[in-house]
Formats: structure tokens, sequence, C-alpha cells
């Protein structure tokens, strides 16, 4: 009896320590997960990292292509029309067909002489009307500078200086268009007198002046005189060597 008393007393004390030592392999948090297996979650974290890098490396490659486009080069502008190179050659080539700019108007015109001289008139049906007088001198090249002189044969009138004023000339080697310039007029008295307004100089050849030239001078007049509309006032005629 005393025997079995002592095996019963051994199994309880083993069982005790067996107890203790299942208990002692378990973690402070109750987990049976081994080191082990954390460290191998901690190195899968560490290779997520390196997708961030991948993508700031393709970044600046395309910003290092970016700074590669050179200097100076530009982009169409969006809705816009003609590029202004085209806009440019247009303009020029409408400033080529006037062959002389607007000339500063003489306060008294210099004496007329020439050549060959001759004078036209236009008929505007009312007391204002344009007179173009013309001189032809020879130049030392042995061509002609044809010098024109305007004149307003008016009663009273006010009106101001215009630019633009055209001058056609058509020879036989075709057609050429001049501006000028005419002065403001402020005329108060009733006598009819010509007034001189502004003056232009032209080159002709030889040729062009013996076979004759077909002139025409527009003044822009903008008004009205004697309750008639005068847009233009016009003068034309021959220029001619005989």
């Amino acid at each position: 009896m005393k025997k079995f008393r002592s095996i019963l007393a051994l199994l309880l004390v083993a069982a005790m320590i067996f107890s203790f030592a299942g208990c002692g392999s378990k973690d402070s948090g109750g987990n049976d997960a081994a080191p082990s297996e954390q460290s191998q979650e901690a190195d899968n974290s560490g290779t997520d990292t390196q997708e961030p890098s991948d993508s700031s490396s393709s970044s600046s490659e395309e910003q290092s292509e970016e700074a590669n486009i050179p200097e100076g080069s530009t982009a169409p502008i969006p809705g816009s029309g003609t590029p202004p190179e085209e806009a440019n050659k247009d303009s020029n080539t409408d400033n080529k067909e006037e062959k002389s700019s607007d000339q500063p108007v003489a306060e008294v015109p210099d004496d007329l002489k020439g050549d060959y001289t001759g004078e036209f008139v236009s008929d505007t049906g009312t007391g204002l009307n344009l007179i173009t007088k013309w001189a032809a001198a020879k130049n030392a090249a042995g061509s002609y500078d044809v010098t024109f002189h305007f004149y307003l044969s008016t009663y009273s009138i006010q009106v101001s200086d215009r630019s633009g004023n055209r001058l056609e000339v058509k020879t036989a080697s075709g057609k050429q268009d001049y501006t000028f310039k005419t002065k403001a007029v402020d005329k108060k008295d009733n006598k009819l007198e010509s007034i001189f307004i502004g003056q232009t100089t032209v080159q002709m050849t030889a040729d062009e002046l013996n076979a004759g030239a077909d002139v025409k001078a527009v003044w822009d007049f903008r008004g009205s005189y004697s309750d008639k509309e005068l847009k233009e006032v016009t003068a034309e005629g021959k220029v001619k060597s005989n």
C-alpha cells in the first residue's frame, strides 16, 4: 500500500513538471508563431520598398528627355490662324506695290520746271476740284524725273490733312501706284482760288515718256461740297514728251 502511494506521488510530480514545461514554450502574447516566420515577413516588406525607387528613376528619365528639347523651338498655338511669317510676306508684298511712300508737304512749292510740262483738272460738278500740274526733267541717268504738284480749286473750305492719296501711272511697261500727302486747308473767304496742297515725284524712262503715260490723281476728300457727297476727287490726264 505504501509503494502504491509513492508511485502515485511520483506520477503527480511528473505531470506537474510536464505542464510547466509546455507553458514555457509559448510567447508572451500567447501566440505559437515561430521567430523564423516573423523574420520572413520582415524580409518581404523590405522587398516592397523598392517599387517607389523604380518609378522615381523612370520619371527622372522622362525629365532628362524633356531637357533634351532644343532651345528656341516653339509649339503651334491652338486656334492660331496664319503663321506670322506668312502674314509678314503678304504685308511686304502689298508695300512693294507702292513705288514710293508719302512725302512731306512743302509750305511753299518749288518752281515747277522741266523739259516737258502740262496739267489736268477734275470735274466734280461743284466749286471744288483738283488741279494736277506736272513737269518732266531729264536726269543724269538719261531717264526723267516727273514732278506733280496738286492744287485745290475752291471757294471757302475747311479740310484736314490727308495721307494715302493715290497717284496711278500706267505706261507701256505696266501700271505703278504711288501715294502722296496733302495738307490741311482753312479758307474762309468766298473767292475762287487755287491752293497748293501737296506734291510727289516719280521716274519714267525716255521710251515711256515718249509713248505717253495715263495718269490718275485721287485726293481722298471724304466730305461734301455744295450739298454733294464727294468721297474722292479724281483728276485724270496724260503725261507725254510731245
